[in-house]
Formats: C-alpha cells, structure tokens, sequence
C-alpha cells in the first residue's frame, strides 16, 4: 500500500476525511427549462491518528572498534535489521492498528478489528485441499460482492490471502477449466475485478482480505517516508 500513501503534513497528528451521503438523481424534460431542482449532501467526518514508528540500535564501541580493524562495518547489519523491523512495525500496524494510539477520539484498530471494515465469515475452507475448485471460486465471489455490490466498489480489487491458501491454490486443477493451469489463475481470470492475488502470513489459515487499493479506498498515510 505504500506506493500510493497519501501524503501528509508531519505535524498533522489526526487525518481526518469527510464522508458524504449519496444525491438523489436529476431530472428530464424536453425542454430543459422546467426548473432546476437544487440538492444537497449529508456530511459527516471520520480520521485516524497518524502515530510515528521508531526504531533504535546501539552497538558497544569497543566491539565497533575491534569490527573496524578487520576492515568490517558491524553497523551494516545494525541498520538492516532496524529496517526490517520497522517495517514489521507498520505492517503490524496496518493489521492490528494500537488501541493504545488515541488523538481525539479517534484511533485505527486494524484491518482486522476496526469497525469501519466491512467482514464476513468464511462458509468454506480455502486452505485445504478438500475443498473442490468451483466451491473456493463461488465463495471467493460471494465475499467480493460485498466489495462490489454492498460497498460499491469501482475499481479492481487486490486479493490478499494467507500463505496456507496460496499453498493450497497451487495445485492444478483437474477439471474442464484446466487451461488455467492452477487454482490462483483460474479464481484471478475467471473473476471480474480481481487485478492482483498476494500473500501475507498476518494472515493465517483460512483468512482473505479484498482491498480497493486506491485513494478512494483503502491506502496508507504518510506523513515522512523511513528517515534514519
């Protein structure tokens, strides 16, 4: 989701977005001169915090001194795998939000827990093998339309499954749509809107997460890119 984060001033501690209601639709005629008749929005604000994740490193400086005599720079790996867990940080972020984080009433829980994300019970298991091919497509289809019918989703959906189901997709199929060679290409392919299937191991077992991932939908927001 980083590619298209939304930038923000750093000094904005709470992100706040207006949500408006549908207008009702226009009007026609023959002439066009029957009145125009004016209309308006309901509007309503919802935000989340903007919290700033860090990480520190030290290294003793005897031991920095002994690796720079043989020639090896230690703060090499110090500053990698600072990196690597700050980004472990923000993904963590992203799915389990902070109860803890709180600027004005307002917080982000998590893809998982937040209440302005839409959720659905699984009726099937897509991780295991048992499960035929048409079942995984029809309900993989059904938890989409709530993207697409109940949420009126506009534009392609990215498809985020646990490493148990991408495991689990590669099989071939051994039906009359073999053509599509696996699981993973026939649910893309044979699905509208499905632009794009990855995996995620926050996800575990039998979990999937449709995102719109745009401006309009869901994206991130970012107030400075990693500063060390």
């Amino acid at each position: 989701v980083l590619p298209i984060a939304k930038p923000v001033s750093l000094g904005r501690k709470l992100y706040e977005n207006r949500k408006v209601s549908d207008m009702d639709t226009g009007q026609s005629s023959m002439s066009g001169t029957i009145g125009v008749k004016s209309d308006k929005v309901d509007v309503e604000y919802d935000g989340t915090p903007v919290p700033i994740h860090d990480k520190g490193f030290d290294i003793d400086f005897r031991d920095k001194l002994s690796m720079d005599a043989e020639g090896y720079d230690s703060l090499v790996d110090y500053s990698r795998e600072a990196e690597r867990g700050l980004m472990r940080t923000k993904n963590n972020f992203m799915w389990d939000g902070n109860s803890g984080i709180v600027f004005k009433g307002k917080t982000w829980l998590g893809l998982f827990n937040d209440p302005t994300v839409a959720t659905a019970a699984l009726a099937v298991d897509l991780s295991v093998a048992a499960t035929s091919t048409e079942n995984i497509r029809a309900e993989v289809a059904r938890v989409r339309d709530i993207m697409y019918i109940t949420n009126n989703a506009t534009t392609g959906l990215v498809l985020v499954v646990s490493p148990q189901i991408a495991s689990n997709w590669e099989r071939p199929l051994s039906n009359a749509d073999s053509t599509f060679g696996s699981v993973t290409n026939y649910i893309k392919a044979s699905l509208r809107g499905i632009v794009e299937i990855i995996e995620d191991d926050k996800l575990v077992g039998n979990k999937i997460v449709f995102l719109q991932n745009n401006q309009d939908g869901f994206h991130a927001v970012s107030g400075m890119a990693v500063n060390t």
